[in-house]
């Protein structure tokens, strides 16, 4: 099903449209011009290449192999496998299997084919729910809120929340996969972020162990965009929010320009040392390759859950995490 909800701001109409499967943001529309590069049809959301737009819970990107030992977070306690769920093993390796035919084992997390309730779809605002049981890929229980909605001036403020309803602790990272049409050729498109390192992955991209994962690099500063950029930025400068009421500097931001347009991914994403945003150019899409660029707000490295971040991640019983996220784009004025 498709849901849509618009809001008049600054003299023009602001449209979102998004779809219950996966909770996938399709449109965002300032007037007539489109921001986001998302699927087109039920064909291509059924297909998910690129994942655009896809909301990753409970982990973002890939995992190794599409395996990740349980033992990690909570050995081999009878008390512990007793309180999750008496058939779900808690000791052993969890193989995650892939989300659609011929993708990675693994990849993405487990909300992007679920269907989703529609809780909201009305005055700029579109929200959705949903559930994930335990199981054997997964032997905890997560409820999924996942949010869209219109500023008042026109920006998209986007909200993911997983609460961990399970009777034990639960790893959880949260990330987003949005991708933005360019306005102009990418050669001549530029990305500005404020990071300190580039995460270094093996042929499968999956990051090299311990601190070999993080290269050192300086920020990106209206840097040129390689048609082959796959990776992820970390070691990310903190700052103050958007808006006049973001206090303190707890916010990071990735700036594309394209054209005359300046489209600025601001996400709060918490203390997590890993924190990432992955920038693809879109190089291999089966649709307008090299035609969007995706910038992707994620709190974790990809693997996390065969890493020692994974241990770091763990959401208490009750207990829930949130990433924020708000697209604000800008024109410069022409002669």
């Amino acid at each position: 099903m498709i849901v849509t909800t618009e809001r008049e701001c600054a003299g023009r109409t602001v449209t979102l449209r998004a779809a219950t499967r996966g909770a996938t943001l399709l449109n965002y529309c300032l007037g007539d011009t489109e921001i986001i590069d998302g699927y087109r049809g039920p064909a291509e959301l059924r297909e998910l290449n690129g994942f655009r737009s896809a909301v990753l819970v409970p982990w973002s990107n890939r995992i190794r192999e599409g395996r990740y030992p349980a033992a990690l977070y909570h050995g081999e306690d009878p008390a512990v496998r007793a309180q999750l769920h008496a058939d779900i093993p808690v000791s052993g390796v969890h193989s995650v299997p892939a989300p659609i035919p011929e993708a990675e084992a693994g990849l993405h997390g487990l909300v992007t084919t679920q269907e989703l309730e529609v809780i909201r779809a009305e005055n700029g605002v579109l929200e959705f729910g949903t559930r994930l049981n335990a199981n054997t890929v997964y032997p905890f229980e997560l409820s999924v809120n996942i949010i869209y909605s219109i500023g008042a001036e026109g920006s998209l403020h986007v909200r993911l929340r997983a609460e961990n309803l399970s009777e034990v602790a639960a790893p959880v990272a949260l990330g987003w996969h949005p991708y933005f049409r360019l306005a102009g050729p990418l050669a001549e498109a530029r990305l500005s972020l404020d990071c300190r390192a580039r995460i270094a992955t093996d042929t499968t991209l999956i990051p090299h162990d311990g601190a070999g994962a993080f290269a050192p690099c300086e920020p990106l500063a209206g840097s040129p965009i390689d048609p082959a950029t796959d990776w992820a930025y970390a070691q990310l400068a903190d700052c103050a929010g958007p808006d006049a009421g973001d206090a303190g500097a707890s916010w990071n931001v990735a700036r594309l320009r394209t054209g005359t347009r300046e489209v600025a991914l601001w996400a709060r994403l918490g203390s997590w040392p890993s924190k990432n945003f992955h920038i693809f150019a879109g190089s291999g899409l089966a649709r307008d390759a090299g035609r969007a660029v995706a910038m992707e707000p994620c709190q974790a490295l990809p693997n996390a859950f065969n890493r020692a971040e994974g241990r770091d991640m763990l959401l208490e019983p009750g207990a829930y995490r949130e990433l924020e996220a708000r697209i604000v784009v800008t024109e410069a004025a022409t002669a």
